[in-house]
C-alpha cells in the first residue's frame, strides 16, 4: 500500500469515528419526534450540507456536483442499512 492511499485510510477511519462521535450527540435529540419529524429534519440538514457545495460561476456544474454528492450520500445510507439491518437501531 502506498504512503497516499495509506494516509487517504487513516483520515477515513478518523473521519467515520468522528461521524460516530456527533450521531451520538445528535441521537437523543432526534429521539421522541415521530419518523416524519426525524426525517424532515434530516432532509433540511441535507439541504444544508448540499447547499455548502458549489462549482464557483458555473450554476450547471454546481448541480451536477450536488446530485453526485446526494447520490453517494444515498448509496452510503443503503451501505449502512446492509450494517444496521432492517429493524429499529438499539442504544
Amino acid at each position: 500500500m502506498t504512503g497516499g492511499k495509506r494516509e487517504r485510510q487513516r483520515q477515513m477511519m478518523d473521519y467515520s469515528k468522528q461521524a460516530l462521535e456527533l450521531v451520538q450527540r445528535i441521537r437523543p435529540l432526534l429521539a421522541g419526534w415521530h419518523s416524519s419529524v426525524q426525517g424532515a429534519a434530516l432532509a433540511e440538514l441535507t439541504a444544508i450540507w448540499l447547499s455548502g457545495h458549489s462549482v464557483l460561476g458555473d450554476a450547471n456544474e454546481t448541480q451536477e456536483f450536488r446530485k453526485r454528492l446526494l447520490e453517494g450520500q444515498t448509496k452510503c445510507i443503503w451501505d449502512l442499512l446492509q450494517i444496521h439491518g432492517n429493524g429499529r437501531h438499539s442504544e
